[in-house]
């Protein structure tokens, strides 16, 4: 189909695609065909999704607060039912089987006191939180009880088996990547690369370190936090505090990190490489890589390999460097999105944040 306007978003049901643009909703055969408005005039917010007998979609509020709605009708068209009428600024929803739905709402601010959520609509009409307290993008940690998140300066963590976030710490500025032990979390923050800690269960931040320059990954590892620094440097302080010393220096391009017991591992974009460095510093040694230079996306490691997702490439290298591999090519469906990556004893898996996926390939 030739839409009418630019689409901001599509589903299929694998017959027909549904598509939304600046006011409208469309459908079209899988096959090709005949065009069809289904409505229009619609104050869309950009979430859409297709069951086996509605397409459901959501709209930003009016003026006046929690306006915004979440609505429906069957798929060949009809009329609109409404769903959710007093949500504050719904943009997703996933339609279930058994006529309930999830939906993620809420004002995307940088608040303590957010009321941004993840939530379920049963078929009756009744509404749960799954998760709430959250807004907007950032880098996140996890822990066996936790998931800790950025929100704008604050950190707030999430119970894994599902809760309402709460309030750890307020940071000085933006964060930039997240970091665990048994008793705090530490964050670097964008202005000037700064190492704060605060307690798992909340309370008030403590200064670390700095590095004067803009940070990228962090890890916490073996009583002391690492962090990547103005695409050259690599540098560690005690999770206890003290001095800032520098791990590494002159590297190329140096994004995402990794650290065990013995090495720091770190991508170098410019030389299209892994390299690793000792902990207590040393030379800097490459292990893997792949032909031509491209931005890195993600690091991870099990006891004997390094991982990595590219937007070309998942790979591995052992991590003596005596051997790589190509896991997969192309993983990722756009390489404009970037991903994160995981492995446990006999996967890695990735996720694909344009199209709200983890997938998975044997190591």
């Amino acid at each position: 189909a030739v839409a009418p306007d630019f689409p901001t978003a599509l589903v299929t049901d694998g017959t027909t695609v549904f598509w939304t643009d600046a006011a409208a909703l469309h459908s079209v055969p899988l096959a090709g065909g005949a065009m069809t408005t289904l409505a229009s005039a619609l104050p869309l917010s950009g979430g859409l999704s297709v069951d086996t007998t509605r397409v459901a979609w959501t709209e930003r509020p009016s003026s006046t607060a929690f306006s915004g709605a979440l609505r429906a009708l069957p798929k060949t068209g009809g009329t609109i039912s409404t769903l959710v009428a007093n949500a504050a600024s719904p943009r997703a929803v996933a339609l279930i089987s058994n006529g309930d739905l999830i939906y993620a709402n809420g004002v995307i601010d940088f608040l303590p006191a957010s009321v941004s959520g993840i939530y379920r609509r049963s078929a009756a009409g009744s509404v749960t939180t799954l998760v709430s307290g959250v807004a907007g993008p950032g880098p996140i940690a996890v822990d066996g009880t936790h998931v800790y998140v950025s929100e704008g300066w604050w950190i707030k963590r999430v119970p894994r088996s599902v809760g309402a976030a709460s309030l750890v710490s307020q940071a000085s500025f933006y964060l930039t990547s997240l970091g665990v032990d048994s008793t705090h979390v530490y964050w670097v923050e964008e202005d000037f690369g700064t190492v704060r800690k605060a307690p798992l269960t909340g309370g008030a931040p403590t200064l670390l370190g700095t590095g004067n320059g803009r940070p990228f990954d962090l890890r916490v590892s073996g009583g002391s936090v690492y962090w990547l620094l103005g695409l050259d440097s690599l540098l560690r302080v005690p999770t206890a505090g003290g001095s800032v010393a520098t791990v590494a220096g002159s590297l190329q391009a140096a994004e995402t990190l990794t650290v065990d017991a013995g090495y720091a591992y770190f991508t170098e974009s410019d030389a299209a490489r892994v390299s690793r460095v000792p902990v207590a510093g040393g030379e800097v040694t490459p292990i893997g890589g792949i032909t031509g230079g491209q931005v890195w996306y993600a690091l991870t490691q099990d006891a004997s390999r390094i991982f990595w997702l590219t937007p070309l490439n998942l790979g591995s290298a052992a991590k003596d460097g005596t051997s790589s591999a190509t896991i997969l090519g192309a993983p990722l469906s756009d390489a404009g999105v970037r991903g994160s990556i995981a492995v446990d004893d006999a996967y890695v898996y990735w996720a694909e944040t344009l199209i709200g996926a983890i997938k998975r390939a044997p190591k």
